[in-house]
């Protein structure tokens, strides 16, 4: 699929939304002054700390003190936004993030003259809103900007909770339309990845750049409760010939809501992978184009008690489980890729796994993906308020198995079993407690073991404690806010 008709289709239909806007504002509906007004700055500061042990290799210190892998860091994040209005139909924002030193007293202060290099921008675009109350809205975004939700399956770009407290965006040109015949919203966008530095007199009608763009249609209230969307989104890295370009297409089905009664929910979505790779030689020598087959499936399902009095605390007991499932490769059909490919997830399982042993794989633009990994997550959370104060604590216990579905020698660490039997990758338990001592600051501590399987040749636990810190603040210029910002999520819980 070339990338110009996705683009030349984008385009035409943001060309349209325009001329149609304009004619609106023209005729005396649109925006009625320049006025800048709503200025706002928000933001956070996260910092984690972790000590970790065998996490390298599965195998414990040998009694002579050699082959000791314990590690202990600590890393910040500071992410500030600020944005303002001009008019009513108009926003700006511009988000700005440092997270690149660990702490390390002894190399000295920071200096300003370097802090603005560490200084990364993570959000800088304007945004025009048109629509009529109650009954439809549309946005047209320019400018770099997060994407996605956290925990997303095939596409999310935003703040990470990974120990490096991770930040990445895109520069987009994005349309939305919402609440569309009272039930439908839609959203399509075209974005850069890279930018190939190769124009020149011979070179400059050949494309070389990396594009990804998406379509997603979602519709709610078809049934009570519930919420169906389809998804469609293209990775295209260029090359002036066909057979050199890689081409991935991932369509996706989600639905999720309310199972039989409110405090019961659930989630399920399936995507499967589509195009074909860069021309390559198979094990006779011959080219070929091997096309993607993978899929990915998500199902979860969480219930949530009503308030329960317990030592006269009055609680709030939940229960989640998650399934993932990711297809791998058996490389039986060289010209087929079994393995499921996404493109920039944000797949949480496990404390310690995830994060940082194996972790999952691969995906397209430096993330995680769920590739050949048959995941299951078991959650049991308990939160309750403090007696006479406002301090909510949460505490939760995890346990988290992880199998491959096929043998591979894809893993991190290097002392694979090869017996096509062993597909145990391990299991995982953890115990998180988080205090928040106000809507501003949240303190928590995590305790966790990985427990390798029979995939492995040395199976010692990889045992981690986890301390993380998260302050908020949000102070407005003005007597109101508006538009949408970043949000800080509330759950400490996630961020190890």
């Amino acid at each position: 699929m070339k990338m110009f008709d996705n683009k030349f289709v984008f385009v035409t239909l943001l060309a349209v939304f325009m001329v149609v806007s304009s004619q609106v504002c023209a005729s005396g509906i649109g925006p009625s002054s320049m006025e800048v007004k709503n200025m706002f700055i928000s933001g956070s500061a996260d910092i984690s700390v972790l000590a970790i042990d065998n996490e390298t290799d599965f195998s414990g210190t040998y009694s002579d003190g050699t082959n000791d892998d314990y590690e202990d860091d600590t890393k910040s994040r500071v992410l500030l936004t600020y944005g303002f209005d001009v008019g009513d139909d108009i926003i700006v924002r511009l988000v700005l993030n440092k997270n690149n030193d660990y702490w390390d007293s002894l190399q000295g202060m920071e200096k300003l003259d370097n802090l603005t290099a560490d200084i990364r921008v993570y959000n800088a675009y304007f945004q025009y809103r048109y629509g009529i109350p109650g009954i439809f809205g549309t946005k047209f975004t320019v400018g770099r900007q997060f994407f996605g939700n956290p925990g997303d399956l095939a596409l999310y770009f935003g703040p990470v909770d990974d120990f490096n407290l991770s930040v990445n965006s895109l520069d987009m040109l994005r349309f939305e339309a919402e609440r569309l015949f009272g039930f439908l919203g839609i959203d399509m966008f075209v974005s850069k990845l890279n930018e190939a530095a190769t124009f020149s007199t011979t070179l400059r009608k050949r494309n070389w750049d990396t594009d990804l763009v998406g379509t997603k249609v979602k519709a709610e209230g078809l049934l009570p409760g519930t919420t169906l969307a389809v998804y469609y989104y293209g990775y295209y890295d260029q090359a002036p010939d066909e057979k050199s370009v890689d081409a991935l297409t991932l369509v996706g089905l989600q639905l999720g809501g309310i199972l039989l009664v409110e405090n019961v929910k659930y989630g399920l979505e399936f995507c499967q992978d589509f195009g074909a790779k860069k021309e390559t030689s198979n094990s006779i020598g011959s080219k070929i184009r091997p096309s993607y087959n993978g899929n990915g499936l998500l199902a979860n399902l969480c219930l949530k008690s009503n308030p329960i009095n317990l030592v006269f605390v009055d609680n709030i007991v939940s229960f989640t489980a998650a399934y993932a499932l990711g297809s791998g490769d058996s490389a039986v059909t060289e010209d087929k890729d079994e393995g499921f490919w996404s493109l920039n997830p944000d797949l949480h399982y496990g404390d310690i796994w995830w994060r940082t042993v194996t972790g999952l794989g691969p995906e397209k633009t430096g993330s995680t993906g769920l590739q050949n990994k048959q995941v299951v997550d078991l959650v049991l959370t308990n939160e309750f308020v403090v007696p006479n104060s406002e301090k909510r604590v949460t505490v939760s216990l995890k346990y988290m198995k992880v199998q491959n579905v096929v043998v591979s020698t894809g893993d991190a660490v290097a002392t694979l079993n090869l017996d096509e039997s062993k597909h145990d990758v391990g299991n995982e338990i953890g115990l998180i407690i988080e205090e928040e001592f106000s809507k501003a600051l949240s303190v928590g501590i995590s305790f966790s073991q990985f427990n390798p399987g029979n995939r492995y040749t040395y199976r010692d636990s990889v045992v981690k404690t986890g301390v993380f810190i998260r302050l908020k603040f949000d102070h407005i210029f003005g007597e109101k806010k508006s538009g949408v910002l970043w949000p800080v999520p509330d759950n400490l819980a996630s961020i190890k």
